[in-house]
């Protein structure tokens, strides 16, 4: 049975299982010539039946992860290495990020093989056909970058790592943290020091300003700006949409085409529902802060006095020179973390990059 029809006959929970043995086998736990624990000890430690058990253990054994002696158990064999030494990136970014990148494989004596999400809209065709030669080809690395709509990612990357595959997460590709290794951005933790930053200054209405295009990383920062309301200042439930009268915090989809003049009715409208409270704008990228910044100046709305502007900056937008208030990460840094831990075979990898303030004179 090859790995890939294996894992067509498991079910949910036994799926489950098998993803975290390979955890503990990735993670030194089951180290290479271990014994694994018994078939009863493996239920119990599991809690399911003997039958999902074997039928792990038979996954497993077709992966090339176990072999089986009768008499004696299972035990762990060491993975075939890869083919190749290139590490594969999915990337988004500004070219000379791309180049830091290459700079970093290159130097650590790999190569790179390349897959852009530099695009207005995702391709879940095209990336799948991406992973696939990435199952074929056994690079030693791959670094995942997935696009949230439907699709066979998923599944692709699990065959990607069980062939021997390194596979570390730098990006949601949903609004949690994926399974298996990540290094990735804390959206949260930007969010919630967004909001602290805004109710410091003395602003008393937030606005999280967003579009509906946006991925995973505008739901994980809204939730942290959501979860710091809530704690600080009294917020029930989410973020009530801009349009509705009542409340004090509010979410704003930032139209698609906000810098086109047709849209000059929107912010006025926008800037009468702010009124003459002090309130606080924090966008989901620096760019759509710098929008917004520059259509309610159009409205002659006192920056950072009677409104404050910050942005948050997820890890595919380009680093450019942006007069406005940030709560920002160094993306090279992050790639450097990832492509340190393969290059230097480090333990499996489950990190959160934290993030810090760029003052620029657009909040109190």
């Amino acid at each position: 049975m090859t790995a890939e029809t294996a894992t067509l006959n498991l079910g949910r929970r036994a799926s489950e299982v098998c993803r975290e043995i390979h955890r503990q086998i990735d993670s030194g736990r089951w180290p290479v010539n271990s014994r694994l624990p018994t078939v009863d000890e493996l239920c119990e430690l599991y809690r399911v039946s003997r039958t999902t058990i074997q039928k792990v253990l038979d996954r497993l054994s077709a992966e090339g992860r176990i072999r089986t002696l009768r008499g004696s158990g299972c035990f762990v064999q060491p993975v075939e290495r890869p083919v190749t030494n290139a590490l594969a990136v999915m990337f988004a970014g500004s070219l000379e990020l791309l180049t830091g990148v290459q700079d970093l494989i290159t130097a650590g004596g790999s190569m790179m093989t390349l897959y852009s999400q530099n695009r207005n809209a995702w391709q879940p065709s095209s990336e799948e056909l991406f992973l696939e030669q990435v199952l074929a080809q056994r690079p030693r690395a791959l670094l995942a970058f997935c696009s949230p709509r439907p699709g066979r990612s998923g599944e692709l990357l699990e065959r990607i790592r069980a062939n021997g595959t390194r596979t570390i997460h730098i990006e949601y590709c949903r609004p949690s943290v994926p399974e298996g290794e990540y290094v990735l951005a804390d959206y949260v933790g930007m969010g919630r020091a967004a909001a602290v930053a805004a109710l410091l200054a003395g602003y008393r209405r937030i606005y999280f300003v967003d579009m509906k295009r946006d991925g995973p990383f505008a739901a994980l920062m809204r939730s942290g700006v959501e979860e710091t309301l809530r704690l600080q200042d009294g917020l029930t439930g989410g973020l009530a949409d801009w349009s509705a009268k009542e409340g004090r915090h509010f979410r704003f989809l930032l139209p698609r085409d906000a810098e086109n003049e047709a849209q000059t009715p929107v912010f006025k409208d926008l800037a009468r529902h702010v009124g003459r409270e002090p309130a606080a704008f924090i966008c989901s990228t620096a760019d759509r802060g710098r929008i917004v910044r520059s259509r309610l100046a159009e409205m002659k709305v006192d920056v950072p006095g009677q409104v404050g502007v910050i942005g948050l900056s997820p890890l595919g937008e380009p680093r450019r020179a942006v007069e406005l208030d940030r709560i920002d990460f160094d993306p090279l840094e992050l790639f450097r973390t990832a492509i340190d831990a393969v290059l230097n075979r480090a333990p499996a990898l489950r990190l959160l990059v934290a993030a810090q303030r760029i003052r620029c004179g657009t909040m109190r």
